[in-house]
């Protein structure tokens, strides 16, 4: 079972490992993401590096027709971090 962690545990975790307040990172995060939310609504692609690429796109065809995706497309180093770390703990993800 894939143990999950939710956004006050975020924000708490970001907070402690910068040294501030929980407050400032929640501020912080909620501007991260409406800023991404706003660029993508305008069609444009987000680029972040740590993270990866936001972006939007049409389902396929037959598939709700015409409905607007949010999509993600994880940075390679993300995606090499998150591979070895799940097969160095032998981590099931089911």
């Amino acid at each position: 079972m894939v143990k999950k962690i939710n956004t006050p545990q975020v924000i708490a975790e970001v907070a402690e490992r910068m040294g501030c307040y929980k407050k400032d990172t929640r501020e912080l995060l909620e501007h991260f993401a409406a800023v991404i939310a706003e660029h993508v609504a305008k069609g444009e692609r987000v680029s972040f590096k740590p993270l990866g690429i936001f972006y939007a796109q049409r389902s396929r065809r037959g598939r709700g027709t015409g409905q607007i995706l949010l999509k993600f497309r994880a940075a390679k180093g993300i995606q090499r971090t998150v591979r070895a770390t799940l097969e160095e703990n032998k981590l099931d993800l089911e």
